[in-house]
Formats: structure tokens, C-alpha cells, sequence
């Protein structure tokens, strides 16, 4: 499973080298961005995901979410049963 989630609009670096940002366009771009990646395993109502990289270093080893099935192969993922949104973020 890899999950990436980024603000809509975000503002670009002044130049495209990424070791030339500054530390404002740096703190920028990690506030309106978070992905993490690992092994997953479904568990009655739930997905435990297994995270084994995380832009986030305390994102946590074994992240439960309840799981709903959408339409063809969407699959949502909340921290709350029968959440509207998807939130992605430790919680």
C-alpha cells in the first residue's frame, strides 16, 4: 500500500533544484504533504496498515482504519466507523 496526499495549489520552489530550497519553501512543502508506504491486512470492518516508510517518523508501526467498499475498486479508509472523509493522518 503507498499513500501520497498533498494540498491542493501548492506553491513551487523559486528554482528547480530541490537542495536550492529555502527553508521557508521547505517547511511549506512538508506542511501540505504526507505519504507513507508498507503491508497491509484486513481485519473484519478494519485495514491494519503495516508502515514501513512515512515522510511522518512517528506515523506508527500498525495504523488501524475501518474500511468501507466503494464503487469498482475504491476502497475508504477512516479512523471513525462510518466516517464521511478519509482522514490519512495518525489519529
Amino acid at each position: 500500500m503507498f499513500v501520497a496526499i498533498m494540498a491542493p495549489n501548492r506553491l513551487r520552489f523559486a528554482h528547480d533544484d530541490l537542495l536550492s530550497a529555502t527553508k521557508e519553501e521547505e517547511a511549506q512543502a512538508e506542511e501540505t504533504y504526507v505519504s507513507s508506504c508498507g503491508r497491509y491486512d484486513f481485519l473484519g470492518d478494519t485495514v491494519v496498515h503495516h508502515v514501513e516508510m512515512s515522510l511522518f517518523p512517528k506515523f506508527g508501526t500498525n495504523t488501524k482504519r475501518y474500511h468501507r467498499l466503494g464503487s469498482g475498486s475504491r476502497i475508504s479508509a477512516s479512523n471513525r466507523r462510518h466516517a464521511k472523509t478519509a482522514p490519512c493522518f495518525p489519529g
